[in-house]
């Protein structure tokens, strides 16, 4: 293999990373403005975003408000439903925000509440 033949095989790495970088942060942006349209639309037709989501994909990767964690006793004993977050002034379940992210991104923590 010449000289020439390496040079334009390492170029061709490079510019593959590039690509795939670049897809990447598309990908990002796109999954943030769904976010962002379902958030907006939720609040201008005043709907509850309450739905529980299973897929951690779709979950919303945003910093809430506040986060909730409601340890009044019950009978039932805890479960992800005594926690939820607050976003835009709409309360949102746990499962709707990817609460992984949240504690990795945001500078927010868990409020306990009676």
């Amino acid at each position: 293999m010449s000289k020439t033949q390496a040079g334009f095989g390492q170029i061709f790495i490079v510019f593959i990373i590039g690509v795939a970088g670049i897809i990447a942060l598309v990908d990002l942006y796109v999954v943030q403005a769904i976010n962002n349209i379902s958030i907006s639309l939720a609040n201008a037709y005043d709907v509850s975003l309450a739905v529980p989501i299973t897929s951690r994909l779709a979950a919303l990767k945003q910093c809430p408000d506040h986060w909730y964690i409601n340890q009044m006793p019950s009978t039932a004993g805890a479960s992800p439903k005594d926690q939820y977050f607050v976003l835009g002034g709409k309360r949102l379940d746990y499962q709707r925000l990817d609460a992984e992210w949240v504690k990795l991104h945001c500078q927010i923590k868990a409020e306990i509440i009676y």
